[in-house]
């Protein structure tokens, strides 16, 4: 992963002198914004297995019945 960062003259500085570590604080990023991504990752799942499945399987069932009721008044 690459990422851009903009530092002034005097962060610049502080990183070269070793008073700051870019390092530390991208991994630190990185651990706060994975746990962003787990819960929506979690949250999506929840979506599909239950909200998704239950909201379509109702119009679905209603779309065959009809279906069914075409088919018998068309013979």
């Amino acid at each position: 992963m690459h990422t851009f960062i903009d530092l002034s003259d005097a962060e610049q500085d502080d990183v070269e002198a070793d008073r700051r570590d870019l390092r530390a604080e991208c991994n630190g990023a990185i651990a706060r914004i994975e746990a962003i991504v787990a819960a929506i990752g979690e949250q999506t799942q929840e979506f599909y297995a239950r909200e998704l499945k239950g909201g379509l399987t109702s119009p679905v069932a209603a779309r065959k019945r009809q279906t069914r009721n075409r088919a018998a008044i068309s013979r």
